[in-house]
């Protein structure tokens, strides 16, 4: 089966970005994973710019739903305890116990609270609902910048 990105980018750099599009995308895709395609919302860009509380909560969800959980992060960048958050992470994207689904996906653009399957419920393992915080103190943090990835354009300012 073939994995199609199905997003614009998420961001190590700036967590508003992975949260308007790497969660949405994930949340409204998900019905189409392993009909059409294997689904990739886009990978977890690990970085100091964004909080782990928020970047273990997206790889967390990407694989509990059982889609393609890609992360990228500089060698040996990590605290301990987060490299351990994600080599868990990296566990059960492996295994795939669950797939979880949106539950508030027609009240939100950004689910939080998601469910498992009716199938996985049947193996017992006690995971029914969870619920993501993606949001800061702050709520919607928007950039003051309006630029894309300028380091990415083939063309000088």
């Amino acid at each position: 089966m073939h994995i199609a990105r199905t997003g614009d980018d998420t961001s190590g750099l700036d967590w508003e970005r992975t949260r308007k599009n790497g969660i949405n995308t994930l949340a409204f895709r998900l019905p189409q994973h392993n009909t059409f395609f294997e689904l990739d919302a886009d990978c977890v860009g690990i970085s100091e710019r964004v909080d782990w509380r928020f970047n273990r909560q997206w790889t967390d969800l990407v694989a509990r739903t059982g889609t393609s959980l890609f992360f990228s992060v500089a060698p040996h960048t990590m605290p301990a305890d987060d490299e351990r958050d994600l080599v868990e992470s990296l566990r059960i994207a492996s295994e795939r116990p669950s797939h979880l689904r949106p539950l508030d996906w027609e009240h939100t653009d950004c689910p939080e609270t998601w469910d498992e399957d009716a199938d996985a419920r049947d193996d017992g393992d006690g995971l029914r609902t969870v619920h993501y915080d993606w949001y800061d103190a702050r709520g919607i943090n928007y950039t003051t910048t309006p630029k894309r990835y300028i380091s990415y354009l083939a063309f000088d300012e």
